[in-house]
């Protein structure tokens, strides 16, 4: 298993197209440095314990297909600008602490998956929903 923080050098990887380090023990942030990573398609990074915001930076990831960043301790609100990444297939962002509601945005995305703490975060779209005691369905 690997432990530790993402290293903001994980930038310098611009061919980066997966990044996949889920059920593991990464903590810290997200550093800004991975959203700038444009040919990631793929970025697996649930049942971890990192902590803070997902920044509106995520927009910029407009390759990625797949977002999973389910079961962490992520907080605030989800941003917006995921509904501008039209490639995404599937989003599992549930099992965090975000507060707020899923923006009507993301609804507009042509996604086969969208997990999210449906009781906390009201989502009109989801098809699949989460909550701590029970995990999803």
């Amino acid at each position: 298993a690997l432990n530790g923080t993402i290293p903001t050098e994980i930038g310098r990887l611009q061919a980066l197209t997966e990044f996949w380090v889920e059920v593991n023990y990464i903590t810290g942030t997200i550093p800004d440095e991975l959203y700038k990573l444009s040919s990631l398609l793929n970025l697996l990074i649930s049942i971890n314990s990192l902590t803070g915001q997902v920044s509106p930076m995520i927009g910029h990831l407009k390759e990625l297909q797949f977002l999973y960043i389910y079961s962490n301790k992520l907080t605030g609100p989800i941003p917006t600008e995921i509904a501008t990444m039209a490639r995404l297939e599937d989003i599992a962002i549930g099992l965090n602490a975000f507060t707020g509601v899923v923006p009507n945005e993301i609804c507009g995305l042509n996604f086969e998956l969208l997990s999210a703490d449906c009781s906390v975060n009201e989502c009109s779209c989801c098809n699949n929903c989460c909550d701590a005691a029970a995990g999803c369905n």
